[in-house]
């Protein structure tokens, strides 16, 4: 079983994926992003990075 990660890497690790995704979406209109599966791919792997790291968060 792996150690603990502290707070700070998993808070890391979903403000770099944030950023990610604001990134790659940009100024993208909605019909463009919904015609590319590369785009929609990446920014579906940041909510699920985001959403991962967010369940090992304390409830203090």
């Amino acid at each position: 079983m792996s150690p603990r990660r502290s707070l700070v890497p998993r808070l890391t690790d979903m403000v770099e994926a944030i950023e990610r995704v604001r990134e790659i979406i940009g100024v993208v209109p909605l019909e463009t992003f919904e015609g590319d599966w590369q785009r929609q791919w990446m920014v579906q792997r940041g909510g699920e990075i985001v959403s991962e790291a967010s369940r090992h968060l304390t409830k203090s």
